[in-house]
């Protein structure tokens, strides 16, 4: 991003692209993919059960939380089986 200084307020100017699409993507997300989203932000990564216990919900509703995710171009998919974990796509 790009800032510039007006007096006594500062104005952040995003170029298209990444930027845009992440804020965009962020915008139209349900509020539990939000919660989501920032505890990847806090906490590097997800997995099925840490939704699982955020949301009181089964491994499959958890899943289909992740899948939307991916299919909305946010998170991406690493490992498999069991050590499976969520990261936000860069």
């Amino acid at each position: 991003p790009e800032f510039e200084y007006l007096g006594s307020s500062i104005v952040v100017i995003f170029k298209p692209g990444i930027q845009e699409n992440i804020i965009k993507s962020y915008i139209e997300l349900t509020d539990k993919e939000k919660k989501i989203v920032d505890y990847i932000k806090k906490h590097g990564k997800i997995t099925s059960m840490d939704i699982q216990k955020m949301f009181k919900v089964s491994r499959a509703g958890a899943n289909l939380f992740l899948k939307k995710l991916i299919k909305k171009d946010i998170v991406v998919k690493n490992g498999f089986s069991r050590s499976t974990y969520y990261l936000l796509k860069e």
